[in-house]
């Protein structure tokens, strides 16, 4: 019998979205949440925390240089990053491809997700968190930031690297950890977060981005096509003090990534500008 892994609509049980599973490769319950990995012929190695698809060996770059290289080359200087969240090591490995950063702080919940990634996704993390530039913290992400102001030098750019707004993620999402993490970023740093998908979740957008607007002075907001994400485009948030960091020229953006010698499947600096070009339907969600 061919077995499935089942995700279903948790708003409003209108959809069910099946991925076969041709062999389950790791299983457990940790401190924190049902954790999944297994095989797909399409998707390859899936991971799945609490039923929800969180990131594939096929489609992970899609997500992880939209997450990363975005406001990395929007910045242009940035060499001291935090990550919150993003345990499989993915927008990890991403950040760690520009020389110019100097010291990477990544924050999670589970060391178990990042025990079994080290072990059964390096297509993802690749030697990510053996690189001597990561601080790697097993830790509240919420409580840590609340604890870390003025305890060390600020951050150019944080990434809210979450599941999404349901179990431990759902903190992630609050103005007032917003409100902490403004107070960690250096002058002209840039916050980004990921809000699902507008289409099937308009919450995970709508209500963010105003609790942004509220700690922040700019807010703005760009797209990326999932394969593996039911429902559309999903959307990042991007914040800063200062509005002019979140709008760069093409031939700054080109000269940036011509500059980081990096190699991209999906991030270009037209793909870049493009994303930010919002369909009415989300653009309204953002007036609502």
């Amino acid at each position: 019998m061919t077995a499935w892994s089942e995700e279903a609509d948790r708003l409003k049980g209108a959809w069910r979205l099946q991925l076969r599973v041709e062999r389950v490769l790791h299983q457990e319950k940790t401190e924190h949440q049902d954790l999944l990995l297994f095989e797909n012929p399409l998707f390859g190695r899936v991971l799945a925390l609490d039923g929800i698809v969180q990131t594939t060996e096929r489609d992970e770059f899609f997500y992880h240089e939209m997450l990363v290289h975005v406001p990395v080359l929007a910045h242009g200087a940035v060499e001291r990053a935090l990550i919150v969240g993003g345990g499989d090591g993915g927008a990890l490995e991403e950040l760690l491809k520009h020389d110019r950063l100097r010291a990477a702080t990544l924050v999670e919940i589970d060391q178990a997700v990042i025990d079994f990634s080290k072990a059964h996704l390096q297509a993802i993390c690749g030697q990510a968190f053996d690189d001597p530039r990561l601080e790697l913290v097993i830790a509240d992400g919420l409580a840590w930031v609340a604890e870390q102001r003025g305890r060390r030098a600020p951050f150019d750019l944080i990434l809210i690297d979450s599941t999404d707004p349901v179990g431990p993620g759902e903190v992630l999402f609050s103005e007032s950890f917003y409100a902490d993490c403004a107070g960690l970023l250096a002058e002209g740093g840039l916050l980004v977060t990921q809000n699902a998908v507008p289409f099937t979740e308009p919450d995970s957008l709508a209500k963010p981005l105003a609790a942004l607007g509220r700690s922040f002075a700019a807010t703005a907001c760009y797209r990326v096509a999932v394969p593996s994400f039911f429902g559309g485009d999903m959307v990042f948030a991007m914040a800063s003090q200062d509005a002019a960091a979140l709008t760069v020229e093409a031939a700054a953006l080109e000269r940036r990534f011509a500059e980081a010698g990096i190699e991209t499947r999906y991030y270009t600096p037209a793909v870049h500008q493009g994303a930010f070009a919002l369909p009415p339907y989300v653009a309204a969600l953002l007036e609502a």
